[in-house]
């Protein structure tokens, strides 16, 4: 996959295999993982870009805002440290993600039919 914006990158690796997948929004990740049923999901490695530095990042640690402007329009931003993130934005966790992405997927579907 081509990357379109550095800031929002996912990379993910088999731990099995060494492989590596690249995504351009943690909401594909999410999606990619549910929809092609990866059995090692949960033993994934997975590295996600700091949305204000670019740096390589732990995404099950990273914490996540809601205000950005990404690639596939989640507008999920990882960050290394609580203290990059305004105290008035919303604040979660990766499982959190997951299930925000989830509730996104939700409604678009409902209002594709």
């Amino acid at each position: 996959m081509v990357v379109s914006d550095r800031h929002h990158t996912v990379q993910v690796i088999n731990p099995e295999t060494g492989r590596s997948y690249m995504f351009d929004d943690i909401g594909c990740t999410t999606l990619w993982f549910q929809e092609e049923n990866i059995a090692w999901a949960d033993e994934a490695i997975i590295w996600i870009t700091d949305v204000s530095t670019g740096e390589w990042i732990d995404a099950r640690t990273a914490l996540y805002d809601t205000y950005n402007l990404t690639p596939m329009a989640y507008g999920i931003g990882a960050h290394k440290n609580r203290n990059e993130i305004k105290p008035e934005m919303e604040i979660l966790n990766y499982q959190e993600v997951i299930e925000r992405i989830n509730q996104i997927e939700e409604l678009n579907n409902k209002k594709r039919y």
